[in-house]
């Protein structure tokens, strides 16, 4: 019993024993695992991005290679022109069933026989056309484009040169309008000149304000006037002054009555004739009320006269009327 019994805690020593030694091993494997990794990261790392550089930016992958075809009647638009691939193209056309070969009628020999029911199904004519090659009696590959292929292209490259021409035309016009209106700017500042020198009036209210003037000279007003205006308002000057001697009529008395247009118009031209006589005849005249605004006269076309001021002076302000 003793002897059993030592031979039991003998055997469970054992296995302690190897279980530590194996754990000890481990430990020790995993510990120089550990510092060959630490040793060695840097270089793991540079390896690592060395092999992303070469594969992003180094390393291309070969592509079938594509060329484009002309233009069919399963594409006729040159925006999205089809493309095959050589594969599809080194196809032989050896599968017809009309007689045609895949031949167009144009380039067949004289006397062909061709089955014209057959000939809208035949395979050799559909890869021609699908691919754009077909294999002519001596076995030689010839490119082909159709007669609807080629008119569409005609006609994309005139529509092109038509737009070219517009773009042409369109610059045209523009470097002549730039040229004119340059020409125009030069003109109208040697007319400004030529005013200045000559003190003539000016033509707009900017150029009077530059050249400090007190008028200038502008589009008509809506009564006809000669267009004189003056800088601080833009106000027509005949406008201003028949106002004014409206004005001064009815502060000294003479309340007329409401004047229309015409009236108004009718009283400018007496005053304008008044100012014309003067100049003709060298004799000054005025514009005098046959009733005088001191004895009720009113400030109207039917009561003014053109006299002479040495008649207007003597006349004063005397009325001989009922």
């Amino acid at each position: 019993m003793p002897t059993n019994k030592n031979n039991k805690w003998t055997d469970r020593w054992l296995v302690n024993d190897l279980a530590n030694g194996l754990l000890w091993l481990f430990s020790v494997f995993s510990f120089i695992a550990f510092m060959w990794v630490v040793v060695h990261l840097p270089w793991l790392i540079i390896i690592a991005i060395s092999i992303y550089i070469f594969k992003r930016y180094l390393y291309k992958e070969e592509k079938p290679k594509i060329k484009r075809i002309g233009h069919n009647s399963f594409n006729k638009s040159l925006k999205e022109p089809q493309y095959h691939y050589k594969k599809e193209k080194s196809k032989p056309s050896n599968n017809c069933i009309c007689g045609c070969k895949g031949i167009p009628f144009t380039h067949l020999p004289i006397g062909s026989k061709i089955d014209l029911k057959k000939h809208k199904v035949c395979p050799a004519r559909w890869q021609r056309k699908r691919t754009g090659f077909y294999t002519n009696a001596l076995g030689e590959r010839v490119s082909w484009v159709s007669s609807a292929g080629q008119r569409s292209g005609q006609r994309a490259l005139e529509r092109q040169k038509e737009r070219e021409e517009a773009q042409r035309q369109l610059k045209k016009a523009a470097v002549e309008l730039q040229i004119k209106k340059e020409l125009r700017k030069k003109e109208a500042k040697e007319a400004r000149r030529k005013r200045e020198e000559n003190n003539e009036a000016a033509l707009s209210r900017t150029e009077a304000l530059e050249r400090g003037l007190t008028t200038y000279i502008g589009h008509s007003c809506n009564v006809g006037h000669s267009g004189i205006r003056h800088v601080r308002n833009s106000e027509c000057v005949e406008c201003r002054k028949n106002d004014q001697r409206l004005r001064d009529a009815m502060r000294r008395g003479a309340y007329p009555r409401d004047l229309t247009q015409e009236e108004k118009l009718q009283i400018t031209k007496i005053y304008k004739e008044a100012k014309f006589l003067t100049k003709a005849t060298g004799i000054e005249h005025h514009v005098d009320h046959i009733k005088p605004l001191a004895a009720g006269g009113e400030h109207h076309p039917d009561n003014l006269q053109i006299l002479t001021a040495k008649e207007n002076l003597s006349k004063g302000a005397k009325w001989e009327g009922g």
